[in-house]
């Protein structure tokens, strides 16, 4: 019974876990063209399996628009100062 009762309220919430849009962002690339090659294909097949769209956000476009005020520098800076 109990397992029954956590399928029917596992159905109820499914549909707010799936994924509507992948954010892939384009200005964040692999040095070697075999690993970008390898992740854009992956980020494909993924995007098709769970058919939804690929969002290709750019990260640093993005940062400018809503970075901290009191923070001059780019995202790609600020990011990599972080370990």
């Amino acid at each position: 019974m109990r397992a029954l009762r956590y399928t029917a309220d596992t159905l109820l919430i499914l549909p707010k876990l799936v994924p509507i849009r992948l954010m892939f962002p384009p200005d964040y690339y692999a040095s070697h063209d075999g690993v970008q090659k390898l992740a854009e294909n992956w980020v494909d097949a993924f995007s098709l399996w769970l058919k939804i769209k690929i969002d290709r956000i750019p990260i640093a476009e993005k940062w400018t628009a809503s970075k901290p005020t009191n923070i001059q520098d780019g995202f790609f800076q600020v990011f990599s100062k972080v370990s």
